[in-house]
């Protein structure tokens, strides 16, 4: 009795598991290696497709989901095998991605949708998720366009360009923050305690890590 019981709970899993991908791949569109074929760079976050989870706005959980930013057409973008699907802002409301480092650590890259009107709805990168404030990047690519001359002929060269823009939430306002050292240390106060924490660290404050490190310190002071 007890095998049996064993077995169908293993069959209940296997099934459940089954069912989010299935229902999470509803109406997916051909993947096309030469999509972007004519534009040099990429339009994603990440250099690769990325394992990842992402959290429904019912609660409902789909992990090790291939997945990656577009920020071209500002879609979270969802891939398996020659298949794929840009999922919808409105039934999901957080992705995170945990990639190992070389040396054995691990970075946690979490988007979430909010109700800010700036993000439209759309997918952003949380960078720090404090008490008294939030910073954001909403990861964005246009196209540049360029001339080259070659012997006899001019070509029209398209490249991605990529750009992160950084916001900061306080006290329901929200405002542009560039991760300078220069600007973040005169915001946050606490110059002397600010600096000695970065150079005792090895903190690197123009990176969304440094920030969220940083800020995080700064929230401890205050």
């Amino acid at each position: 009795m007890k095998k049996c019981t064993l077995v169908t709970s293993f069959l209940l899993i296997g099934f459940s598991l089954f069912a989010q991908k299935f229902t999470l791949f509803n109406n997916p569109l051909k993947w096309d290696e030469n999509r972007y074929s004519d534009i040099k760079g990429s339009p994603f976050f990440f250099k690769d497709f990325v394992e990842g989870t992402i959290h429904g706005i019912g609660g409902e959980v789909y992990d090790k989901v291939k997945l990656n930013l577009n920020g071209y057409t500002h879609n979270i973008e969802v891939r398996r095998r020659d298949e794929y699907i840009e999922l919808q802002e409105g039934a999901y409301d957080m992705v995170e991605v945990t990639l190992a480092g070389k040396n054995g650590d691990t970075t946690k890259t979490v988007f979430v949708t909010t109700q800010i009107g700036q993000f439209d709805g759309r997918f952003v990168q949380l960078i720090y998720d404090g008490e008294k404030r939030k910073v954001f990047n909403d990861f964005l690519v246009t196209i540049s366009e360029y001339k080259t001359e070659t012997p006899g002929k001019t070509l029209h060269v398209k490249r991605f360009a990529p750009k992160a823009r950084y916001f900061l939430l306080e006290d329901g306002e929200l405002s542009i923050f560039k991760l300078k050292k220069k600007n973040i240390v005169q915001y946050l106060g606490h110059k002397k305690e600010i600096e000695t924490f970065l150079k005792k660290n090895k903190i690197k404050i123009d990176s969304a890590e440094g920030v969220a490190k940083v800020l995080e310190f700064a929230e401890g002071l205050e």
